[in-house]
Formats: structure tokens, sequence, C-alpha cells
């Protein structure tokens, strides 16, 4: 149905953190060099739609919130932050 997916585009991340592989890395960064074309500016900033490509989303696994999580972690490589997981270690 169209649309972006945040959580594949992190693990592109994760394996690249985990392996060194740059491969991953440069999958990443074509991903976000291509999402300036979902990019829907408005007077706060800007949004991106979300699955179906209809409307502006916000949520995490395909809309804004994960696009930004995304890109904050391409800019600054770090382990994902946005699960439970280390608490529950």
């Amino acid at each position: 149905v169209g649309g972006y997916d945040a959580m594949r585009e992190n693990v592109l991340l994760d394996v690249h953190l985990e392996t060194g592989d740059p491969k991953f890395l440069s999958g990443a960064k074509r991903i976000a060099a291509g999402l300036k074309i979902f990019c829907i500016p408005d007077a706060d900033g800007a949004a991106f739609p979300g699955n179906g490509l209809s409307r502006a989303s916000c949520d995490l696994a395909t809309g804004s919130a994960g696009i930004v999580l995304f890109l904050d972690r391409l800019l600054r490589p770090r382990p994902a932050d946005f699960l439970l997981d280390e608490v529950l270690s």
C-alpha cells in the first residue's frame, strides 16, 4: 500500500552498529535522502504521511515520529532507545 516503515529503516542502523558493515549504513543513507519527496511542510515545521500515503501521521511505525527517530539515529549513531529492552534485562 506504500508508505514508510521506520522499524525497517531502524533495523538497518541496528545491523550496521552490530556488524560495522558499511552497506547497511549506505542503505540507510539512501533511504534518508529519498524521504524529502514525502515531506509535507507546514507552519510548525514538517510532517510525513503514514501508511498508504493518504494522511499526515505522527506514529512511530510509519509516521513523523519514526522518521525523526531514524534521522536522529543516522546523525547521532547509537543503539535504539525507543524500547524498554534495557529496562527489562
